[in-house]
C-alpha cells in the first residue's frame, strides 16, 4: 500500500510539472541561433539516486503518459524540484510562475483535475 501511495504522489508531482509546462510554455522552449523554438511536446527528466550514483532518465512525451506509464519510473519517498533555464529566453518571472504552478497543484491536486 505504501508503494502505491508513494507512486501516486510521484505521479501527482509529475502531472504538476506537465501542467506547469503547459501553463508556461516558454519554460519548454529553446533558442536555436536567433530563433525561439516552442516545443509541441513535453519531455521531463527526473534525477534518481541509485547505489551507483545519480541517474537522470528522460521521460519522453510526458504529457501523454498515464499513471501506469509513470509507475515504471522507480518512486522515491522525497523529491526536490529545481529549475534551470536560459536567461536569454526566460526571466525570473516565468520561472517563478512555473515553480509556483507545480507547488499549487501538488498542494491541491483538484487544481489539476479542474484545470484551474
Amino acid at each position: 500500500m505504501l508503494h502505491f501511495l508513494t507512486s501516486f504522489l510521484v505521479y501527482g508531482i509529475f502531472q504538476a510539472a506537465v501542467s506547469a509546462l503547459q501553463h508556461q510554455p516558454v519554460v519548454n522552449a529553446v533558442i536555436d541561433g536567433d530563433d525561439i523554438i516552442y516545443r509541441d511536446y513535453i519531455d521531463i527528466s527526473i534525477a534518481v539516486g541509485t547505489p551507483k550514483g545519480l541517474v537522470v532518465p528522460v521521460i519522453r512525451n510526458a504529457d501523454n503518459m498515464n499513471f501506469a506509464d509513470i509507475e515504471k519510473v522507480l518512486p522515491r519517498p522525497m523529491m526536490y524540484v529545481a529549475l534551470t533555464y536560459d536567461h536569454r529566453l526566460i526571466d525570473g518571472r516565468e520561472a517563478v510562475f512555473f515553480l509556483r504552478r507545480i507547488k499549487d497543484v501538488v498542494e491541491d491536486p483538484r487544481r489539476l483535475l479542474l484545470d484551474v
